[in-house]
């Protein structure tokens, strides 16, 4: 089974979202509007006994982040209060190198051992390992057809 992004519904058409997007955060955000938000990259893995999961989270520190199973979803969020730097010889235009708020959820399969899972922070990188239920593996057998 495959660990699925729970991604909310969202209205409208791709072109209407991009449209929405260059407008309201684009053009916002290139003028010193609101600062653009953004969600880090993961990289999910798969192994016979486990998945791992790993958020590329640079400049964050370990209790930055929460982690918890609601329900059938694995949640990973932060929330860091954001400084402004700005120096007396300008300012940010547009930036991008921020993760500190972002929330990142995946749906679980079946087969993850919910508590048991672990995580590990280390060079910028959130690492989750999720081990899966040891499931009875049947040697063949023939089976009569009666």
């Amino acid at each position: 089974m495959k660990l699925i992004q729970h991604q909310p519904v969202t209205n409208g058409s791709r072109i209407d979202q991009f449209v929405d997007e260059f407008f309201n955060r684009g053009l916002n955000s290139f003028f010193g509007g609101d600062h653009f938000a953004s969600s880090p990259s993961v990289n999910v893995f798969e192994t016979n006994t486990d998945f791992l999961i790993e958020v590329a989270a640079p400049g964050l520190e370990k209790h930055d982040f929460e982690v918890k199973v609601e329900g059938a979803f694995l949640i990973i969020s932060s929330e860091k209060e954001q400084k402004t730097e700005q120096g007396t010889d300008g300012k940010y235009l547009r930036k991008e190198f921020n993760y500190a708020t972002f929330s990142r959820s995946f749906r679980l399969p079946e087969s993850v051992q919910a508590d048991k899972i672990k995580a590990s922070y280390e060079n910028g990188v959130l690492k989750l390992t999720l081990p899966k239920a040891e499931m009875e593996i049947q040697k063949y057998r023939t089976i009569e057809i009666e």
